[in-house]
């Protein structure tokens, strides 16, 4: 268990009651990097994982409010990742954004369709990707205003 916290912190802050926590599984380094940009300057806490089983690991952590998850990842992709968090406490508690290629056939079976609270068709606008977290969260996801 302290072997699994600490791959789950590394590389991360350390997550704070007060921040909104959002969990973001994608193996693409270039998404990561677009998406951490974007809910970063919305004022959120972004934990990221390349991979499915790291998500797991971090998701029991660091209880994220929000996960994002792509459809298309290796050893377990994003349908199977979001049927394993659901069935744990963190994953009952989370809200699950689910990112698909725009124009490519993804079938999402009926067994995993309920537990999906937001898909987002990539490549997508900042300003549509903000508003399905905005929607998701009930928050602004508004950018912070420039000091």
């Amino acid at each position: 268990i302290i072997r699994a916290r600490r791959l789950a912190l590394q590389d991360n802050p350390l997550p704070s009651e007060d921040e909104t926590r959002v969990l973001l599984v994608d193996d693409e380094p270039a998404l990561r990097f677009e998406i951490n940009r974007i809910l970063t300057a919305a004022g959120m806490v972004v934990f990221e994982a390349e991979t499915g089983a790291e998500g797991l690991n971090k998701a029991a952590w660091v209880e994220p409010h929000l996960t994002i998850v792509d459809w298309e990842m290796p050893v377990m992709n994003g349908p199977k990742f979001i049927e394993t968090l659901r069935n744990t406490d963190t994953g009952m508690n989370t809200k699950v954004l689910l990112l698909v290629e725009r124009g490519k056939r993804q079938p999402i079976g009926k067994a995993v369709k309920p537990l999906i609270d937001q898909i987002v068709k990539r490549p997508f606008s900042e300003d549509a990707f903000r508003n399905a977290v905005t929607d998701l969260l009930g928050t602004s996801a508004a950018p912070a205003p420039p000091q």
